[in-house]
């Protein structure tokens, strides 16, 4: 039988695995070079992380990965990948949403919702490149709405480069660039650690809260090394206050706040530790 070749390009698109092109596993790590499209920000952010943290099961029965970006937005994104897309959690509501397709053809465009904003992605094109000395097939998206962002993932190695065009600073307008990566067992060119800005306080810090996602109550655990007044405040998406666990002053040290969650509906929301010199935030999920 003689196959077209969008008979064969079909065939093909069928066999993608999500595990192929965003391998997740526990301890893989991927390390960016991060440039600025305009090259007119004053904060350092030369090289940054990508690590595979574990996974967490989730009410609607499946497992995501946690990722964390390190010391760049300080938060976490939960990932999974199945033979159909790449999925994610919505930063603004909790939900899952299947973002990349992995079956579809170049020049598709699927329709979403994330968050409540219909939104567009688009298949690109997939091509045969090499990357950090490795012959690979390569698959570019491209997505948004008023503003547009793109990403290409690499077969063995995931994410390789992403552009993101949005309004404002870093990190809303920035574009990545893969340089090394750790995956299962094997190492590929370099593997960075976290290049900080000069004006981040290495005393001031905000832990990412545990566990998270959570049901009801989470613990928040932030460190000083000098004495400050302390503003700490839970935030919902829109970025209003719908809690204050602390403001006092305090001495230096460790410390550990719970929160209990009862009066607030499911969804994300952000945790912002703020004292006279600094402000620190983390994204929390509450899954109930």
């Amino acid at each position: 039988m003689r196959l077209s070749k969008t008979s064969l390009i079909l065939l093909i698109s069928l066999k993608v695995f999500g595990q192929d092109f965003f391998p997740l596993e526990s301890n893989n790590s991927w390390s960016y070079m991060v440039l600025h499209p305009d090259q007119n920000y004053n904060i350092d952010t030369s090289y940054y992380r990508l690590d595979v943290l574990g996974d967490s099961l989730f009410p609607n029965g499946h497992s995501y990965w946690n990722l964390r970006f390190r010391d760049m937005l300080e938060s976490t994104q939960f990932v999974r990948a199945d033979t159909g897309y790449i999925h994610i959690i919505s930063i603004l509501n909790g939900e899952s949403i299947p973002f990349f397709n992995l079956r579809s053809l170049p020049g598709s465009r699927d329709s979403i919702t994330a968050g409540g904003y219909d939104m567009f992605v688009n298949f690109r094109r997939e091509y045969q490149t090499t990357i950090l000395g490795e012959s690979a097939i390569a698959r570019e998206y491209y997505w948004g709405y008023l503003t547009q962002s793109d990403a290409t993932f690499i077969e063995g190695f995931g994410l390789s480069r992403a552009t993101f065009y949005g309004d404002g600073e870093w990190p809303y307008h920035s574009r990545w660039l893969l340089i090394g990566c750790q995956i299962g067992d094997s190492t590929y060119g370099e593997i960075v650690g976290v290049k900080r800005s000069q004006n981040v306080s290495q005393a001031f810090r905000l832990n990412q809260n545990y566990p998270n996602p959570f049901n009801s109550t989470t613990i928040i655990r932030f460190s000083l090394r000098e004495a400050d007044e302390i503003q700490l405040s839970i935030l919902n998406v829109r970025g209003q206050k719908v809690a204050e666990l602390l403001c006092d002053y305090l001495t230096s040290g460790e410390y550990e706040v719970a929160w209990e969650a009862n009066e607030v509906a499911s969804g994300v929301y952000f945790c912002q530790l703020k004292s006279n010199n600094y402000v620190s935030t983390k994204k929390m999920l509450l899954l109930r």
